[in-house]
């Protein structure tokens, strides 16, 4: 009798817990979605097509690497979709909307129109779905979901102010720029401040229409107050559009930038004659950073597939650079919270604990904090015959974010 009332009580408690035990096993597994969507926002037949065409082919190429060679996020793939926006709000609105609808509800989306990465910031928020975009002020802050690819305009800007103050102390520097949100990111007080804090003549800050055919009377203008130097945060058609009047105009300016003005696709379109001397700063490796990991990995790919030259311009390893850093960031997540509870405020926390990350082992050093959501360093190269030629080392950006985007 007592042996059969001690089988029975195991058996009891095999019934009893057993399932409960089944169920904890096999929840992470039950839990897991069949993708991990991610979306971006992107133009590829308007203004910054130019600069664009990389972008759907490098992110294919990355999560290919990501889900073939290193098996995904704990096996679950990532899907990357691509929306053109053709450069205009209500078509990015459209997408946005459409975007968020996407099944299951995506972590993560990249956006590169500033105007239009500023109208989202608040959706983001209502959405919880982390943003990685341009860095005009007013996109990324005040704080929500949204991240920047790059440092911030100002602070990019700023890095390239203290190269100027060492290279030539007092210079005499103009801002040329398009009279957009992305343009108009660098033309803020605090770069005001900044500017003359470093010894360097700020004579004069101009803006012209992103269609414009034309910039001649700005320069006119510039020249006459003496500037050498010109900072354009412009595409590389806009970047064309001055090195090309300049020329006309026979004005030897220095046209300096950040890599989205001055990159290869800036030397394919206005030839080595013009370009040569231009200076641009990077925050990530260019495909010259042949012993870089990361960019050798991504150059794998490049190679492999063949591309035609059109598709080599600075956006190719800078998507690399973002969907490798949106990938370590869901697997902290997944890794902190579990399948089961992963969402965008995850995703968004570890975003935060980022310091100095390089993805796949080098690209870029990428540092995001609860109150600083920009990378904060980057490098100066001069274009010389279409290649980028390092003329510094890896700098840390310049705070210069106004007082109200900054957390007391």
């Amino acid at each position: 009798m007592r042996r059969f009332t001690r089988f029975a009580f195991v058996g009891t408690i095999v019934i009893v817990f057993l399932p409960m035990f089944l169920g904890m096993t096999g929840s992470a597994t039950a839990q897991k979605p069949e993708v991990i969507n991610i979306f971006v926002l992107g133009d590829m037949s308007g203004p910054y097509a130019s600069v664009m065409a990389p972008t759907q082919v490098a992110l294919d190429d990355c999560a290919a690497y990501i889900n073939n060679e290193l098996g995904g996020v704990d096996g679950v793939p990532i899907k990357v979709t691509n929306f053109d926006t053709a450069g205009k709000m209500d078509v990015g609105l459209t997408a946005y909307a459409q975007a968020r609808e996407i099944k299951p509800k995506p972590l993560v989306g990249f956006g590169y129109i500033s105007s239009l990465n500023a109208a989202l910031r608040e959706k983001l928020i209502r959405d919880e779905i982390v943003f990685i975009a341009t860095t005009a002020p007013d996109a990324i802050y005040p704080h929500g979901f949204t991240f920047g690819w790059f440092p911030l305009y100002p602070d990019w800007y700023g890095v390239f102010v203290d190269w100027l103050a060492k290279k030539e102390p007092g210079a005499k520097l103009a801002i040329l720029t398009w009279d957009t949100a992305f343009g108009r990111g660098v033309m803020t007080r605090e770069c005001e401040e900044y500017t003359k804090r470093k010894g360097i003549q700020l004579v004069a800050q101009e803006v012209f229409a992103i269609n414009a055919v034309g910039v001649e009377t700005h320069l006119r203008k510039i020249k006459s107050l003496g500037a050498k130097w010109i900072y354009s945060n412009t595409a590389s058609g806009g970047a064309q559009l001055i090195l090309k009047n300049a020329y006309e105009m026979g004005y030897p300016i220095k046209l300096a930038g950040a890599e989205h003005m001055g990159d290869y696709s800036l030397s394919r379109m206005a030839g080595d004659k013009l370009v040569n001397g231009t200076i641009s700063s990077w925050y990530q490796t260019s495909f010259e950073d042949v012993d870089d990991p990361g960019m050798r990995i991504a150059n794998r790919y490049f190679v492999k597939k063949g591309y035609l030259e059109k598709y080599k311009t600075h956006s190719y390893p800078i998507m690399w650079t973002a969907l490798g850093t949106a990938y370590e960031a869901i697997k902290r997540a997944v890794a902190k919270v579990g399948w089961e509870n992963l969402d965008g405020k995850a995703v968004k926390v570890a975003m935060t604990t980022l310091r100095d990350f390089k993805p796949f082992g080098g690209l870029s050093y990428i540092t995001y904090t609860e109150d600083r959501r920009t990378p904060t360093k980057a490098y100066i190269c001069e274009i010389n015959n279409g290649k980028m030629v390092r003329v510094s080392d890896w700098m840390e950006c310049p705070d210069l974010r106004a007082p109200e985007f900054k957390l007391k």
